[in-house]
C-alpha cells in the first residue's frame, strides 16, 4: 500500500484478528522488509506453513527463534496458540505497519471474481477484489493522485497466487496469476519418485486385516491423520485390495471370552455394520522409505517426514504417503516365510501365546541371562499447564491429539520434535525425579522455552532386563502383551521385563518385545545376581492377590496360577 493511504489513515476499518499479537512481534522480528529481506522471508513462510490448527505451532516458533538470532525469544513465545490469520500490511518503501489484519472494503460490491473455467472464487478473493475496487475508487484515495495506490497479492489453496492492481476511475482491476510453491500432483510424484520406489523400495504384501462397512450416500467422514483412522475407498479399490467375504466381528474366535470392555466395544461396531476384512493374498505394493534428500524434491513439505513411506501398486499408477507405524504393523515383504504372518481371528486363542505363558517360558532366561538397562537420556522440558488452556501435538503439521486442560495440575511436555502433549500430576510423579532444574542454555531456542515457562524435569531410573534372541531360544511367533497388542519376536530383537524387585503393593509383570535399534539410548547397569531372580517376582505376584487359595481364588491371581505352577514344577 502507498505510505501516503497508511499515514492519512484512509483505511478506516481494520482490525487485528489476533488482538495485535502477530503486529506487535512483527515490529521486532522484521520492521522493514528491504532492509530485512531473508528474515521477512522467514516469517512469512511460518506465518503461511500449513498446520492443522491454523495457529502458531511450537515448531513454527522453533524455527523462528532459530533463524531469525536478534528476535526476542519472549515476544515469539507470545505467538503461541494465536491464529495464523489475515493479512500483512506493508508500505511501498517496505515498512510494515501491521499483521494479521482484517482489512474491510467499504460500498457496494461491483465485481465477482469469476475464473477462466466459469466458476466463482471463493470469499477470500472477492473480499480482495472488492479493497482493489475501492482503492481504484474511493475519492479520498484518488485526490492523492497516485498513479498506484497498492499491490494485494492472495495465495491460494489450490495453488497459485493472484496480484490484484486498483486502476483509474471507470476502469476494473487487473488481475494477474502465478504460480507457487503447490502440493506435487500425481503425475508430478511418479515422475520423480516412480522409478526410485519400484527400484530401491521392497516388494511388501499387507497382512492385517482392516474393520470396514458400507458408506452412507451423503455422510461426512474425516480423516483426522493417516494413521487408525477412518478414511473412505471407492467399491472397486476396496476389492481390489481385499477378501469379498467379510467375517463377523462377534463371530471371531476368542471373543466370548474376552472381557465386558472389549464385548461393549464390539457390539457398538457391529451395530454400525463392520467387519472384519482380510487382504487378499495378491495385494502388493512397492514401499520406499524416504529419505531427507527425498523430501528436498517436496516443495511443500506439509504431513510428510523422512520417517514416512511412499507406496505404489505393482502397476504404478499412483502414488501415496504410508506413515512408519502402518508400515512396521501390518505388511511382510513378499515372498518371506508365511509363518511370519499372524491370524489374528485366532490370536485370542491357539496362535498367540498369552502374558503368563511368555512369563513362564522366558521369565526366568530373561531376568538371569539378559543384561539390567536404564535409559540414558534422562530429561525433559517441562512447563505448569493452563487450566482450560488448550494444547495441540503438532507433529510435522500433523496434529496427532488436542486436549483441554481441565485442571490446575497437569503439566505440559516438550517432545523430541518440538509437539507439546500434557501429562496429569500422577504420571509426572510416577515417572519423574522430584528435582527440577532451570534451563541454563544460552541458545535462542533455550531463550524461548525459558520465556515460555518450560524447566528441566528428570525421568526416574527404571530399569529393565533386556534379552537379545538367538535361533536356539524358539520364540514363539507371536504373544500377546499387556497393552493389549500381539508382537512377535525375532533372532536379534529383545525380550524386555522391567524390574520389579523394590516394587510395592499390588504388582502385575509385563514381557514385550524391543527392537535392536530402539535401544540404542538404553545403558547396562551391574545387576544383584541374589537380589534379581524371577521366581522373586512371581513370589511378589502371588503375595500381592487377595485369595491365592483354591476355595475361593481372587480374579486377579487366577491368571497367574498356571505360571506359577508351571515355574515351580
Amino acid at each position: 500500500m502507498h505510505e501516503e493511504i497508511i499515514t492519512q489513515d484512509l483505511l478506516k476499518d481494520l482490525t487485528c484478528t489476533d488482538k495485535g499479537v502477530f503486529n506487535a512481534a512483527m515490529q521486532n522480528m522484521v520492521s522493514n522488509i528491504n532492509e530485512k529481506p531473508n528474515a521477512f522471508k522467514t516469517v512469512l513462510r511460518e506465518f503461511s506453513a500449513h498446520t492443522k490448527s491454523d495457529r502458531w505451532e511450537q515448531e513454527n516458533l522453533a524455527a523462528l527463534v532459530r533463524e531469525l538470532l536478534t528476535a526476542d525469544s519472549k515476544v515469539v513465545a507470545s505467538l503461541s496458540n494465536q491464529p495464523k490469520d489475515g493479512a500483512i500490511l506493508t508500505s511501498h518503501l517496505g515498512d510494515i505497519h501491521g499483521g494479521s489484519l482484517r482489512i474491510n472494503a467499504h460500498g457496494l460490491k461491483k465485481a465477482i471474481f469469476q475464473t477462466t473455467v466459469g466458476t466463482v472464487a471463493g470469499m477470500w478473493h472477492n473480499s480482495v477484489l472488492s479493497l482493489a475496487c475501492w482503492l481504484g475508487e474511493d475519492a479520498d484515495v484518488t485526490r492523492l493522485g497516485l498513479q498506484f495506490p497498492g499491490v494485494i497479492f492472495t495465495c491460494s489453496d489450490a495453488g497459485g497466487a493472484h496480484c490484484f492492481i486498483p486502476q483509474l476511475v471507470g476502469a476494473p482491476p487487473t488481475i494477474l496469476h502465478f504460480p507457487t510453491l503447490h502440493h506435487l500432483s500425481q503425475k508430478e510424484m511418479l515422475k520423480h519418485f516412480k522409478h526410485k520406489i519400484i527400484n530401491e523400495g521392497r516388494l511388501m504384501t499387507k497382512t492385517a486385516p482392516i474393520l470396514a462397512r458400507n458408506g452412507q450416500r451423503g455422510e461426512l467422514v474425516i480423516t483426522i491423520g493417516l494413521a487408525r483412522n477412518p478414511y473412505v475407498l471407492p467399491v472397486e479399490k476396496f476389492r481390489k485390495r481385499y477378501e469379498v467375504m467379510g467375517i463377523e466381528l462377534d463371530e471371531l474366535e476368542g471373543i466370548s471370552k474376552s472381557g465386558p470392555f472389549m464385548q461393549k466395544r464390539i457390539r457398538q461396531l457391529v451395530n454400525r455394520g463392520f467387519k472384519l476384512y482380510r487382504p487378499r493374498p495378491d495385494n502388493r505394493r512397492y514401499i520406499y522409505k524416504l529419505k531427507p534428500e527425498d523430501i528436498e524434491i517436496i516443495p511443500t513439505r506439509s504431513f510428510i517426514s523422512d520417517s514416512d513411506y511412499l507406496a505404489c501398486p505393482e502397476d504404478a499408477r499412483e502414488i501415496y504417503l504410508m506413515p512408519e507405524v502402518v508400515v512396521n504393523s501390518g505388511y511382510r515383504e513378499y515372498g518371506a516365510d508365511d509363518g511370519d504372518e499372524i491370524d489374528v481371528r485366532k490370536s485370542e486363542s491357539r496362535n498367540a501365546w498369552t502374558r503368563e505363558e511368555m512369563l513362564a517360558r522366558y521369565g526366568e532366561q530373561v531376568y538371569e541371562k539378559g543384561r539390567l538397562m536404564v535409559k540414558s537420556s534422562g530429561s525433559v522440558l517441562m512447563r505448569q499447564a493452563k487450566f482450560d488452556e488448550s494444547v495441540s501435538t503438532c507433529i510435522n503439521g500433523r496434529v496427532t491429539a488436542t486436549v483441554v486442560v481441565t485442571d490446575h495440575d497437569s503439566m505440559v511436555v516438550l517432545g523430541d520434535l518440538h509437539e507439546l502433549y500434557v501429562l496429569s500430576k500422577a504420571k509426572v510423579k510416577q515417572n519423574y525425579e522430584d528435582s527440577v532444574n532451570e534451563i541454563t542454555g544460552s541458545e535462542p531456542v533455550d531463550e524461548l522455552h525459558r520465556s515460555q515457562g518450560f524447566k528441566v524435569y528428570t525421568r526416574r531410573r527404571k530399569p529393565k532386563f533386556f534379552y537379545e534372541v538367538k535361533s536356539e531360544d524358539h520364540v514363539f511367533r507371536a504373544f500377546r502383551t499387556a497393552f493389549g497388542s500381539v508382537q512377535s519376536a525375532e533372532v536379534g530383537d529383545y525380550l524386555v521385563i522391567p524390574d520389579y524387585t523394590d516394587c510395592e503393593g499390588h504388582v502385575t509383570p509385563e514381557i514385550y518385545m524391543m527392537s535392536h535399534d530402539q535401544i540404542f539410548n538404553f545403558t547396562e547397569i551391574e545387576k544383584d545376581p541374589r537380589k534379581h531372580e524371577f521366581k522373586n517376582v512371581l513370589a511378589k505376584c502371588r503375595k500381592a492377590c487377595k485369595a491365592p487359595d483354591k476355595k475361593s481364588p481372587g480374579k486377579w491371581w487366577t491368571p497367574w496360577a498356571k505360571c506359577w505352577r508351571r515355574f515351580t514344577s
